[in-house]
């Protein structure tokens, strides 16, 4: 009875595992990723050109977000750099262990959820080329010497 229930569970993991395998992007979040839409608690959130130009940069272990924000009728630019790690589907900060954010690849999107209290948001980006990323930062030089 035991080889029989060792076989089956053998059986099964290799199956889920195999099935990881030919999905391989699902844990990679490494590239450049466009801010795409914003939703907070299932309501979608109206997301303007400034902040359309937000973009998150995964290597193996840094984050470099590009946020832009419009704020008095100005598209402001900051730039942002934290090292992280992932276990599982989650992105971890190595500096503080109490900030995690689910996450979930589907080919071109990305998906990462945060939530604040009884905020719940979903963000999702999609993938672009450094020669995209390169126009972007470009405007945001343009715009305000890019703080």
């Amino acid at each position: 009875m035991k080889r029989i229930l060792l076989a089956a569970m053998a059986s099964i993991a290799l199956l889920i595992s195999s099935c990881g395998k030919s999905d391989d992007s699902s844990g990679d979040i490494t590239g450049i990723w466009q801010l795409e839409s914003e939703t907070v608690n299932g309501q979608s959130q109206t997301i303007n050109d400034c902040e359309k130009k937000t973009v998150v940069v995964f290597t193996q272990n840094q984050m470099t977000s590009h946020d832009f924000i419009e704020n008095a009728g100005a598209c402001r630019y900051s730039k942002h750099v934290e090292a992280y790690k992932i276990e599982g589907n989650v992105i971890k900060s190595n500096d503080d262990s109490s900030i995690s954010f689910p996450f979930s690849v589907s080919g071109n999107t990305l998906t990462i959820e945060s939530v604040d209290g009884q905020e719940k948001t979903i963000f999702k980006y999609k993938k672009i080329t450094q020669a995209q990323l390169d126009a972007i930062l470009a405007t945001a030089n343009n715009n305000n010497g890019g703080n």
